[in-house]
């Protein structure tokens, strides 16, 4: 139980570690990006450099308004993750209950099934003399000899 803690601990960690490097840090290097862009046009205002950094915000504006427009359908994706993982969560103990009172239920099932056998096959072997017996009273099949003759 305590691993499992740990592993808990260690798991959230690792998660905000991620977050920070897949999620912040690209937002931080867009916004030095455009900070340096636009000291660059301020102090150097050369034509070449102007337009660089002109086709540079034009893009980076450009993407800007699609990623905003996306944010709706993004973040239904985030909840529903969050969602499923929650309703993970929840389900593991409900199946694992389900899952071992199934073998249980197979396992015995098997015994039974074994035994029912085992008693079947007794009963048959204690009978066997007796079928004999009875056998007597039985009407003799015609051989396929005779059934040719006729």
């Amino acid at each position: 139980m305590i691993e499992q803690a740990r592993s808990d601990v260690a798991s959230e960690q690792q998660h905000r570690q991620e977050t920070r490097w897949q999620i912040l840090l690209p937002l931080l290097l867009g916004l030095f990006l455009i900070v340096i862009c636009t000291i660059l046009v301020i102090l150097f205002r050369k034509a070449d450099q102007v337009s660089l950094v002109a086709d540079t915000m034009v893009v980076v504006f450009m993407l800007c308004p699609m990623t905003i427009c996306l944010l709706p359908i993004t973040l239904g994706l985030i909840v529903g993750a969050f969602a499923m993982n929650k309703v993970h969560d929840q389900t593991r103990k409900p199946l694992r209950r389900l899952q071992l009172l199934s073998r249980q239920m197979a396992d015995q099932t098997q015994k039974t099934t074994d035994t029912i056998n085992q008693k079947t096959i007794n009963t048959s072997a204690r009978m066997g003399a007796l079928y004999r017996l009875l056998d007597v009273f039985n009407r003799p099949r015609p051989s396929k000899s005779e059934v040719k003759d006729e």
